[in-house]
């Protein structure tokens, strides 16, 4: 059984997609200090709520940790006593929070692994990274990255590669719905109402995205297939690069990682 102390925005995408994906809603059993929070998780996918977090303990082989970053303080000493005595895989989702800090308020000898995650999950198409901590036997890492992987691509990341992994991953959704919304609102501009241009867009990067993923060619190979000498698609990337367009993506990047690391203390 799997339990997510949390009932926020990442508890229902990773446990949408996992019922989307098959998993039976019997298996999930959730917690949150807002009861609205877990009536709508309950409602929305049939999972039940633990009476407490010593219930929740009791019952879970794998504990998500779904909440945020500045509530683990006072979460983790509570969970160290409902844990006392058994063994669990323990699993944080909170940004900016190590491994090392975790074993350090749980215990050394609790299995725990830290997962960032993006809510694509939801649709089956999220990508994770994960990190383990040296408690953490291979066979309770394959349990947790069999559980990610249904819900997309989940890959083993050393740590100090998770802000810029978060910055591309978790914020990276943000900066796509942005470039598609910018593409409809020129539709929109040039005439096309905005919720076919809206359909348009989201179909064009849906589209684009998983030929790039199918394929092992460069994305400039992919631009170059696209763009006719002279033609209008040329114009239009001359325009983007003229414009600062790369540059600007990455400054976007840049920018979360160095507010992860502040928020860490790196």
């Amino acid at each position: 059984m799997l339990g997510f102390i949390g009932a926020g925005n990442i508890t229902s995408a990773l446990i949408s997609g996992a019922v989307a994906s098959g998993v039976p809603p019997e298996e999930f059993l959730i917690l949150d200090i807002n009861p609205e929070a877990e009536e709508r998780l309950s409602r929305a996918c049939g999972v039940a709520s633990a009476p407490s977090l010593y219930a929740l303990a009791g019952k879970c082989d794998i504990i998500f940790l779904a909440v945020k970053p500045n509530n683990l303080e006072r979460l983790l000493p509570e969970l160290k006593s409902a844990l006392a005595g058994q063994r669990r895989i323990i699993v944080s989702v909170a940004a900016s929070r190590s491994v090392e800090y975790l074993t350090d308020r749980l215990g050394a000898g609790q299995p725990i692994a830290r997962v960032m995650p993006n809510l694509n999950a939801s649709v089956g198409e999220g990508v994770f990274a994960l990190c383990g901590g040296g408690a953490l036997e291979p066979c309770e890492k394959k349990n947790v990255m069999d559980f990610l992987n249904r819900l997309g691509l989940a890959l083993e990341l050393d740590e100090c590669y998770f802000p810029a992994f978060s910055a591309i991953a978790g914020s990276g959704p943000a900066f796509v719905y942005l470039f598609v919304d910018s593409l409809a609102r020129a539709g929109l501009k040039n005439g096309i109402n905005k919720e076919t241009a809206l359909r348009v867009a989201a179909q064009t990067v849906l589209g684009s995205a998983k030929t790039l993923a199918a394929s092992d060619k460069h994305p400039w190979e992919h631009i170059d297939n696209v763009c006719s000498p002279g033609g209008l698609t040329v114009e239009g990337v001359s325009s983007l690069q003229n414009s600062g367009f790369e540059a600007s993506v990455i400054r976007a990047v840049d920018a979360v990682i160095e507010k992860d690391k502040r928020i860490a203390g790196i």
